[in-house]
């Protein structure tokens, strides 16, 4: 059968995965398709596990799940699937005029 857009459907799975689907009659195709993106989860929680791409904060510095990880996995240890991406600064001097 020949698709139009009339058959056409997308259905948003989790902020990062669509699924595009395709349905004429009883014939239906679709694909699942995840957008490599940095999201920013906030400050890393020992009991949270985090997806590929996501992003959080740690002992100052900014860091980026490089592949899906479980519980505990801190950044900054051997091993831990994180690719730090913003190292934390020195503390500066107080500014005084």
């Amino acid at each position: 059968p020949t698709f139009t857009l009339d058959d056409f459907n997308i259905e948003q799975v989790d902020e990062r995965t669509f699924v595009f689907k395709f349905t004429h009659g009883d014939k239906c195709h679709s694909f699942e398709f995840a957008f490599p993106v940095v999201l920013d989860r906030g400050v890393w929680r020992e009991q949270k596990a985090y997806s590929q791409g996501d992003s959080v904060t740690w002992a100052g510095s900014y860091w980026i799940a490089q592949r899906a990880t479980e519980t505990g996995e801190k950044p900054d240890t051997a091993d831990a699937p994180w690719r730090l991406a913003v190292k934390r600064g020195q503390n500066g001097k107080d500014f005084q005029p």
